[in-house]
């Protein structure tokens, strides 16, 4: 079975998940203070979201995510996270100018969804989150369908060896190679010139047959968020809460898939 290289990227394609947050309370580190005083903090109140639109030729067109949840003073842990009733408007306007509005509908678990989002590559989306006193705002824009320069190079010895034609819409790749029951995923930010490669090995033995070959492409909005959210801390060292939206925190992005098929 393949390993994970990521966690938490593997975790929001194919599931539900949401980050928290920490108030800005300054830098601790060993030798020094080695914890800060909670109840010397202020509440921290508002909104924590999470929306991503997807295009590309799999299930991807439709699995678009949102989730919403409330920031809440860290000493009142006995007030629910989940927001059921916000009003999320998603806005798109395609490259030759035309506009659609969408509104979500609330699932379940702070989750939202609407099944007739359509999305390709090139719109400009834009995001208005409403609870409350709070409105959280962002726009973003759908990478261009990663291209693949020349063929897919399988063996034993190299691996898998492939090139993605250099696009400055892509601001992070996510590939994953699955061949029956064994998977491998890998994270790569794109090169400065040229196309990129990747070479990729993966921990189980490369037998003959069937591969797929995904490659998501991610906009800056995600990248920015995946490459420097609070998703860890330094030991004895803590960071202000990072976000990539208006009037909140979290993040609203884009991405776009390709699917490419090999035999060995």
């Amino acid at each position: 079975m393949g390993r994970i290289k990521n966690t938490s990227l593997f975790i929001v394609l194919f599931t539900s998940f949401i980050f928290s947050s920490c108030l800005k309370i300054g830098e601790y580190y060993l030798g020094l203070n080695m914890q800060p005083n909670m109840e010397d903090s202020p509440p921290i109140e508002g909104l924590n979201v999470f929306g991503v639109v997807k295009t590309g030729p799999t299930l991807d067109t439709i699995n678009h995510f949102f989730e919403v949840h409330k920031m809440i003073d860290m000493l009142k842990l006995e007030d629910t996270l989940i927001v059921d009733n916000a009003s999320i408007e998603l806005e798109r306007t395609t490259p030759d100018g035309e506009s659609f509005g969408y509104f979500l509908d609330y699932s379940h678990e702070g989750l939202y969804f609407n099944t007739e989002i359509e999305v390709l590559s090139g719109d400009v989306w834009t995001y208005t989150c409403m609870y409350d006193t709070f409105m959280v705002q962002s726009a973003a824009t759908v990478p261009n369908y990663p291209k693949m320069k020349g063929d897919i190079l399988i063996s034993e010895n190299k691996g898998i060896e492939f090139s993605i034609e250099k696009d400055t819409t892509a601001h992070m790749y996510m590939v994953y190679i699955i061949s029956g029951e064994n998977f491998e995923i890998v994270q790569q930010l794109p090169h400065g010139e040229g196309d990129d490669y990747f070479k990729i090995k993966p921990e189980w033995e490369l037998t003959r047959g069937e591969y797929m070959v995904f490659v998501f492409a991610y906009d800056r909005n995600l990248r920015e968020y995946y490459t420097s959210s609070n998703t860890f801390f330094k030991p004895n060292a803590y960071r202000p809460p990072f976000t990539t939206v208006e009037g909140g925190y979290g993040v609203f992005g884009a991405m776009s898939s390709g699917l490419f098929m090999l035999t060995y």
